[in-house]
């Protein structure tokens, strides 16, 4: 049973795009290109890639930082404090 991919890596961004290397992390760094970022390593969603593309909208959700982690991934740093 094959999965689908879901996400692109930079690396294979720029060579979809036709673009340097630098110029796709300077593109995720900066928002133009929307991206999650695990660990060290950014990733570009398929989808984020082609509403880019197509122009059906901004590459992120409004509001979404460009390293934002999905719900699932995120963690709670926050302590809860005791009445």
């Amino acid at each position: 049973m094959e999965t689908e991919q879901l996400t692109e890596s930079v690396d294979r961004v720029a060579a979809l795009l036709g673009i340097a290397r630098v110029t796709a992390y300077r593109a995720v760094r900066s928002g133009q290109i929307a991206s999650i970022r695990i660990g060290r390593r950014y990733l570009v969603p398929r989808e984020a890639l082609r509403r880019l593309l197509l122009g059906d909208g901004p590459a992120h959700a409004p509001g979404e930082a460009a390293d934002a982690q999905p719900a699932a991934l995120a963690t709670s740093h926050t302590r809860t404090q005791r009445a």
